[in-house]
């Protein structure tokens, strides 16, 4: 029974994980995506692929060139991708207190 549910629980953590890359590959029109991690997502430019424009994480943003605008269109995402952040560590939380 327990087998069951921490493979449950991975499956579940597998999904919630798929679903924050594929999200954080929506911003590939503007930016390459570097590192994606349930609580960092790197952005670099396309232009030059050695500067880092920003992280994303569940509760905010590091902006690495303050000249930079990011498109409408790209903020959305980064907001869906925090939302997906945050779905993450409520699952961690989630596992955690129920051990």
């Amino acid at each position: 029974m327990a087998y069951q549910k921490e493979t449950k629980e991975r499956l579940k953590l597998k999904d919630l994980i798929d679903e924050l890359i594929a999200l954080a590959h929506k911003l590939d029109p503007w930016y390459n995506v570097g590192q994606i991690k349930w609580y960092d997502v790197s952005v670099w430019s396309k232009e030059d692929d050695t500067k880092r424009l920003f992280d994303i994480m569940d509760d905010g943003t590091i902006w690495y060139d303050d000249t930079y605008i990011a498109p409408p269109e790209a903020l959305k995402i980064v907001i869906d991708i925090q939302e997906q952040q945050r779905k993450i560590i409520d699952w961690f939380d989630g596992v955690i207190s129920s051990r």
